[in-house]
């Protein structure tokens, strides 16, 4: 299918962006639920490389559908090995990110994985040596002084340094995942639908050799299989298709509108996230937990207005090029 056929712009956007919305904010609340999920005796779901491996399935299998949805060929010239690295990656933040919920609430795990440009900034600027603006710097102080402060609680609580730890690898290996996939895109012409099949195989294969290492199939499959956990199984079904949808309609708005659009709304969809988890699940957040998402909220404003102005000076000199 050619980029924007068989829709209108403003249809398609709409699509793109209810897709998002719908998938991820479901996700949320599906993966919350799994990782609350206890079954008669009191035993909590904990097996986050099943989960995942399942998910990568889902994800598989959506990749596929979306490249017969769009009509991609082939790409030409794209060993299956070269998207190994992003996959052990990709897995890796992915672990991270799900076995935080083991030791932090979901609304800190949220809030936690909009402070992308966190570790970003540190790298480059420590390593590489790159210079950031002072809005920058204060998008950066906003957000992690806004974690510390909702993480606070006079009485102690769910949230263990341990998870946020946790939560920073994640943000870490999701910082080398998209690196090398743009690379990948870049040497090899490979589209989203392709990028993200190959990546959940070969994140398969790396989550099946973990799960047979650690022996956790020893416990998760009988888990699963228990008539009376039914109820978690229907929440990972519908986990892992809320996963595949997601990931094909955040590479449908790459394909057809620019980065700022999608950057809009992932990082609109992060905080009603955090939203509908208080509200859905009923935690009880005291003011100076609200004074702490206010700040995260404030930070993303702020990295967001950056890249639209980063962005129009862009497409100003450009067409000053073109004149």
């Amino acid at each position: 299918m050619a980029k924007g056929a068989g829709l209108g712009t403003e249809l398609q956007m709409l699509v793109c962006i209810g897709g998002i919305y719908g998938s991820y904010l479901a996700y949320g609340v599906l993966q919350e639920g799994i990782y609350k999920f206890a079954d008669e005796s009191g035993k909590k779901f904990e097996f986050t490389l099943t989960l995942l491996a399942l998910q990568c399935i889902a994800n598989m299998i959506g990749a596929k559908a979306g490249q017969v949805l769009i009509g991609s060929p082939p790409a030409k010239n794209l060993p299956p090995s070269a998207l190994i690295k992003p996959a052990a990656s990709f897995i890796g933040a992915m672990f991270c990110s799900n076995q935080a919920l083991q030791y932090v609430s979901y609304p800190v795990q949220a809030l936690g994985k909009s402070c992308k440009m966190v570790p970003v900034l540190a790298f480059q600027r420590l390593w590489f040596k790159k210079m950031y603006t002072l809005r920058d710097y204060l998008m950066v102080t906003l957000i992690t002084v806004g974690i510390i402060i909702f993480r606070y609680k006079a009485k102690g609580g769910e949230n263990s340094a341990f998870g946020l730890v946790l939560l920073f690898l994640s943000l870490c290996l999701d910082g080398i995942t998209g690196p090398y996939q743009e690379n990948v895109k870049k040497n090899h012409g490979a589209n989203g639908p392709q990028i993200m099949f190959y990546c959940n195989m070969w994140a398969f294969f790396l989550l099946a050799g973990a799960i047979v290492a650690s022996g956790e199939y020893v416990e998760s499959v009988p888990y699963l299989l228990n008539p009376g956990n039914s109820e978690l199984l229907v929440k990972i079904g519908m986990f892992a298709v809320m996963s595949a949808l997601g990931q094909n309609f955040i590479f449908m708005t790459l394909e057809n509108f620019n980065a700022l659009i999608l950057t809009t709304v992932t990082t609109t969809r992060k905080c009603f996230t955090v939203a509908i988890s208080v509200v859905y699940y009923g935690h009880k957040l005291t003011s100076l937990q609200y004074l702490g998402i206010s700040l995260v909220v404030a930070g993303l404003a702020l990295e967001l207005y950056g890249k639209y102005t980063k962005s129009q000076t862009s497409k100003s000199d450009q067409e000053r090029k073109a004149k």
